[in-house]
This record gives structure tokens, sequence and C-alpha cells, in this order.
């Protein structure tokens, strides 16, 4: 019993070995003088956690947590909760429990660094559970990079569960960076949590920002995760960064995770730079769903090249959906301008691009290679329903392009809805049907086991066992009518099934053709008609 007090109290036991439960009974943040059984606030549960070397739990009751004290300089007394030991900290649900940052904005009178008005700081292992951040203001004055608007956990693990983290900000300049969370040289594991409605002004990453500058890889893993109505002039819902070669930066959520309804110039859904990895699972796709850009990509941004041999595909078992961008890259944008070609290739594999829109090019995927020797790789992908003025399924400029197992299908816009514009292709396995125009190839394009339903434009060179429909222009194969292309489908050995022609040759061989009631990648029943690629149109309710 005597070590229970003790415990509680936190006054002495620096050494203390045992885990404690410090209880929160007060809702105020008065000047901290112990943790007491029965007088407790937030502040001195927290600081007395810290003054212990085991991992402690601070427990909380129903109720708003007001974070009000102000000094300078910034202490554990004052502004945000600073966590320097490992520590749980737990509320009574979401929707029961909050902490919010109750100071005034510029009533901190640290004139420069403002960047403890946030809510939590982690320099040690943190967990929050069943509760909610609100209202974390973060700003700086100069030069000074602020990060982390209501959470910063740097160089320090955490896990959120049942968390909301909402109405968070950071004003700083062009490095600031996470408007709601930043998880800063660490990882962070994630399990029904929502970052909404936060934003940075001058900065990346108005939901979450997930950044890495040491030699290793950084994670943030999760299952049903939302990230929604965040801003930011860069990654309006998250910005992911990697920083070395012999490391680099995950985002990988699955479940039911959606990163949906957020908006910036560049990124309106997720913008990634340098050795970055964007992916969700097999059997649930990550959702990058209704964001917007004012300027371009939409859906998905990313720069740069990915460590491929380190971390695998660049963006993988994605759904990118219903994203618009105002000039290009309505889903996804892929840009290597600027950087030195490293011989990886910028990958995207097990991917569905639907129902984008871009003002110009690329309604699904524009592509902007920086040299010759630069190369993006699509494997396994389904592009439909995708709208721009050039390019609707793919624009790619310079570089080279390879297409393996990717159907393109009523995909609208005036130029190809695969549009060359420079440099070189190599299509296989590729399906275009239902697009006004198949190819158009201002640089030189191979076709190999393909089909075609509409025109090719400009030097289209045959690879060998291509089908084109009777009436179709300028595409290289063997003419035949569509009752005779004997349509089957194939996983290829990933989820995503696209369309090959049953024993036409050798490279197509073995196929099943599909059947009434199966079904296409999500989870629609096909119907009597089987339409190509990895989507039945009339399971796509447009």
């Amino acid at each position: 019993m005597l070590r229970a007090v003790f415990a509680v109290s936190g006054l002495a036991f620096a050494s203390q070995l045992w885990a404690a439960t410090f209880t929160v009974t007060r809702l105020d943040d008065p000047l901290p003088n112990g943790c007491l059984p029965t007088d407790c606030s937030l502040r001195e549960a927290v600081i007395a956690a810290n003054a212990t070397i085991a991992a402690d739990v601070v427990q909380l009751g129903n109720g708003t947590h007001e974070l009000t004290r102000v000094c300078l300089p910034d202490t554990q007394s004052c502004q945000d909760l600073d966590v320097t030991r490992p520590l749980t900290i737990q509320g009574n649900g979401s929707a029961a429990t909050e902490i919010i940052n109750a100071i005034p904005f510029n009533a901190s009178p640290n004139t420069t660094d403002r960047s403890h008005t946030r809510v939590i700081e982690a320099s040690n292992t943190l967990t929050l559970r069943n509760l909610r951040l609100r209202k974390g203001y973060v700003a700086s004055v100069g030069a000074n990079v602020v990060q982390g608007g209501c959470l910063l956990a740097n160089q320090a693990a955490s896990t959120l569960e049942n968390v909301v983290v909402t109405d968070c900000s950071v004003a700083g300049v062009g490095f600031s960076r996470g408007g709601a969370v930043a998880i800063v040289d660490a990882s962070s594991v994630w399990s029904s949590v929502t970052v909404s409605n936060s934003s940075i002004r001058g900065g990346s990453g108005g939901g979450v920002f997930l950044g890495n500058a040491l030699q290793q890889p950084e994670f943030l893993t999760g299952n049903d995760v939302l990230i929604t109505g965040n801003r930011a002039p860069t990654g309006g819902g998250v910005y992911v960064v990697g920083n070395h070669v012999l490391g680099g930066a995950v985002l990988a959520l699955g479940g039911t995770s959606r990163i949906s309804h957020n908006q910036a110039d560049f990124g309106g859904g997720v913008a990634s730079y340098v050795y970055a990895q964007i992916r969700g699972e097999k059997s649930q796709l990550l959702e990058i769903s209704n964001n917007l850009a004012n300027d371009s990509c939409g859906g998905i941004s990313v720069s740069g090249h990915s460590v491929t041999s380190m971390l695998g595909d660049v963006l993988s078992n994605l759904s990118v959906a219903s994203n618009v961008a105002k000039t290009n890259g309505g889903g996804v944008c892929i840009s290597t301008v600027g950087f030195a070609t490293q011989n990886w290739p910028v990958r995207i594999r097990d991917t569905e691009v639907i129902n984008n829109y871009a003002g110009r090019d690329g309604g699904a995927l524009r592509i902007l290679h920086g040299q010759a020797t630069d190369r993006t790789v699509l494997e396994r992908v389904s592009l439909s329903h995708n709208r721009s003025t050039r390019g609707a399924a793919v624009h790619a400029d310079t570089g080279t392009l390879t297409m393996t197992h990717v159907s393109s299908y009523d995909n609208d816009s005036t130029t190809g809805a695969i549009h060359i514009l420079a440099g070189s292709a190599e299509l296989a396995h590729v399906t275009s049907f239902e697009d006004k125009l198949s190819i158009e190839a201002g640089g030189t394009t191979r076709l190999f086991a393909s089909v075609m339903n509409a025109s090719c434009a400009g030097n289209v060179q045959d690879g060998g066992y291509n089908f084109v429909l009777n009436g179709v222009a300028g595409c290289p194969g063997t003419v035949t009518s569509a009752g005779n292309l004997a349509l089957a489908f194939d996983d290829f050995g990933g989820l995503f099934r696209v369309v090959g022609i049953a024993g036409s040759s050798s490279l197509l061989r073995d196929m099943v053709p599909p059947t009434a009631g199966a079904t296409d990648v999500r989870g629609w029943t096909r119907q009597n008609q089987h339409d190509a690629g990895a989507h039945e149109y009339d399971g796509l309710n447009l």
C-alpha cells in the first residue's frame, strides 16, 4: 500500500521500477505541486510519470482537460505536455475524453519559437488510447521550423488506438510540417484513428507528416484510419519523406483506411518526396479519394526516386478514385525532375485509378521524367473513367514508361488515352476498350500481346501478338472482331484481374474465360457481357 502511495505522488522516487497508474482527478491546469491521490491534474500526472523509470499509465476520466499554462522558457510545467519517459495516456473514449490546448492565440511569451502550444510532445515511447486531441496550435517567428500542431513524436515510437486528432494547425515557413501530427525519425502504429480538419500554412502535410532523416526505415502502419478535411500547400492529407538511401519512410494503412476530402496546391491527398512508399493491403485497398489539388496531383504526388531495392513499390494496393486537379495529374503525379538518376524505377503495382479529373494533362496519371534514363513501371493496374484534355489514362514526358497487365477502359481525352509525348514506352498485355483514342505516341512506343479497340496515332510499333478490332486505324496487330477475341481474365500472380486473349499465342495461353457471377477486383458481380479490365462497368455505378 505504501508503494502505491509513493507511485501516485510521484514526488521523490525517480528510480521507481514498478509501473504506476496516475489517476487524473481534475480538468484544469494549475501550477504543478505534485500528483496527489485526490488532487492530480493531467500535467501533474505526466510530470510524475516522467520522474519514474517504469512505463506508467495516466488514466483520464470523462470531460475536457484544458492546457492553459504559459511561460518562458518552455518547461514541462507549462505549455504542451512533455513526455520524456515511456507512457500511456488513456481516456474513456474519443467522444468522452479530450485534451485541448486552451492557451489563447499569441498568448505565449516565447516570441522566438511558439512551437510549444501544441497538445503533446513525446521524446520517449507514447501510447494514446480512447481519447481526442484538439486545438493544438504551432507557430514560428522567422525561419524556425515547427511541426505537429497537436502531436509531435520526435525519435519516439508511438501507438494510437481509438484516437481523434482534430482542429489543429501549424503556421510556419516552407519547411514546417504536420498540421495535426508529426512523426519524426520514428515509427507509429494506429488503430481506429481519425485526423481531421487541420491545416498548415507555409509547409507540408495538413493532417500528418511522416519524416525520416536517419539511416533506417520509418513506418506509419495501421488499420481503419481516416484522414479527412485537412489542408496544406503540399500534401493536404499526408506528407511522407525519407532522406537517406539506406532508409526511407513507409505509409502502410489497411482495413477500411481512407485519405479523403483533403485539399492542397500539390498532392491533394498525399505528397511524397524521395525514398517514400505508400501502400494498402491486397485484401483491402487503401482508398485515396475525393481530394482536390488547386494546381496538380489531385490524389497523390510522388517526387524523386524510391528505394525499391529496400522498400518495394512506390505505390501499391491503392484505390485512387474521384480526385481532381485543376491542371495536371487528376489521380497521380510522378516527377523525377531535378533528381540524379538512381537506376531505380518508380513502380506502381496492384492499383486502380478510376474516375479522376485533370484540367489539362493526365486524368489518371501524369508522369514527368527529368532525364531520358528515368523510368516508371506500371504492373497490374486498372485505369478507367478518367478525364482530362490530354492522356486521360496516362500522360508521359521523356524517359521510359513500362506498362504490363494494364487495362485502360472508357478514359476520355482529346488525345490518346495513353499519351506518350516524348521518350519511349513498352506496353505488354495492355488493353484499351471504350477509349476514344487508344494510344498517341510522340515518342517510340512498342506494343506486345495487347488488344486495342480504338485508333492509335504516331510511332506505335508492333512487338508481336497484338490484336485490333475491325475498323481500328493505326494500331499494330491482327485485325479481328470482338466476337473472336475470346476475352479472358487472369490474376498474373497479383490481386488485379486484367484482360488477355484465350488461346491466341504462347504468351496468352491457358487463360480461363470469365463467367457470369464472378466478381471483379472491387467485389462487383460480373454480368453476362463481361467488361474488359479489372472492373465490371455496371458495378461502377457512374
